[in-house]
């Protein structure tokens, strides 16, 4: 006689059997199939508000290894302001009230360069005066967007990309990018293939999407002025190992 314990498996077994299993067709593959235009970020970057509120280098930079220091020397900014290149020095990772202003007076489309002179925090007898240094740029205030918005977008590479592709030759944890940049004027310059779709097809394809897109509305500053900004397109599988090598988070 059956007991209740091999019924309970029984009807479980027989229930795996006729639940319908999905299968990934030619045309659905097996990972969510992303394509889309993504920012790319500079290596370090800071909103106006956030340089306005700055009161230390942790401030400038999230990166800053303040650990590192025992004892500070020096600590030098250097900025293009009005056209002409100027510094401010202070004692510490504090920022005084002259490199504040400079980085306000700042030209917003130029880098901001930090270079500390310090005494390494260490258990050496001897320690050397050390140096590090790290740029900074200052995030648009408007990022370049193509004309008529994301949805805009989406469908200009629906038509000229998506309708043809295969996207089955896409593989999980693969993904194809390319890199352009939009100038100052909203044009579409250098794009280039960062990570291949491994089709020689595929690639020149999307190159060419690239390469014919209309104007852009360009970044746009807190003066604003107008710069370039880069971005990626993304094809492909988001998990891939290729992503961290994007910049396209922050």
């Amino acid at each position: 006689m059956m007991t209740f314990k091999r019924f309970l498996f029984f009807v479980a077994f027989v229930a795996i059997l006729f639940v319908p299993q999905k299968h990934y067709g030619q045309d659905e593959p097996a990972f969510e199939f992303v394509f889309e235009v993504k920012k790319v970020y500079p290596p370090v970057s800071i909103s106006k508000n956030d340089l306005d509120n700055a009161n230390s280098l942790i401030d400038l930079n999230k990166r800053y290894e303040q650990s590192w220091v025992r004892e500070y020397k020096m600590v030098e900014i250097t900025a293009v302001c009005n056209g002409e290149l100027q510094k401010a020095i202070g004692p510490n990772d504090i920022l005084t009230q002259d490199q504040k202003d400079l980085m306000f007076c700042a030209d917003p489309k130029t880098n901001i360069f930090v270079r500390v002179e310090y005494i390494p925090e260490n258990n050496l007898s001897i320690r050397e005066v050390k140096e590090m240094d790290f740029s900074f740029t200052l995030q648009p205030s408007r990022d370049a967007e193509f004309v008529g918005g994301p949805v805009k977008l989406k469908k200009y590479l629906e038509e000229t990309v998506l309708k043809h592709i295969d996207v089955a030759n896409f593989k999980q944890y693969q993904l194809a990018a390319y890199k352009f940049t939009i100038d100052a004027d909203g044009h579409v310059l250098n794009p280039t293939i960062t990570s291949s779709s491994e089709d020689e097809a595929t690639d020149q394809l999307l190159i060419n999407a690239i390469c014919n897109m209309p104007l852009w509305e360009p970044a746009k500053f807190y003066d604003r002025s107008t710069g370039k900004q880069e971005f990626v397109l993304a094809v492909g599988d988001m998990n891939s190992c290729v992503v961290p090598l994007l910049s396209i988070n922050q």
